[in-house]
C-alpha cells in the first residue's frame, strides 16, 4: 500500500495494484481499475515514485514510468511504464 494526501490535506492508504491511470489536470487524479477516481495533492512524479518503490518493495521487479503528454504540448498527460 501507499500513502497518499488527499486535498482535504487527510491522509489514505491505496493498493497501487489497483491503479488504472494517473492524470495531472492539473489536480493529480488516480483512477482505480473499479473506475472510481480520487483527487490527490502528491504529484503524478510523487506517486510514480512511490509505486515504484512498491514494487521493487515487494519484488515484482523494477519499473520506470514516465510523464507523457497527451496534447504534444509537454504539459500534463498521462503516466505511461516503460519497460
Amino acid at each position: 500500500m501507499i500513502e497518499v494526501v488527499l486535498i482535504d490535506n487527510s491522509k489514505m492508504w491505496v493498493n497501487p495494484l489497483h491503479i488504472f491511470s494517473i492524470r495531472s489536470k492539473p489536480d493529480t487524479v488516480i483512477t482505480f481499475t473499479t473506475k472510481q477516481t480520487l483527487t490527490v495533492r502528491d504529484s503524478a512524479q510523487e506517486l510514480c515514485t512511490k509505486i515504484d518503490n512498491y514494487f521493487r518493495l515487494i519484488n515484482l521487479g523494477c519499473s520506470s514510468f514516465d510523464i507523457e503528454s497527451t496534447d504534444g504540448t509537454g504539459g500534463p498527460g498521462l503516466i505511461r511504464q516503460e519497460r
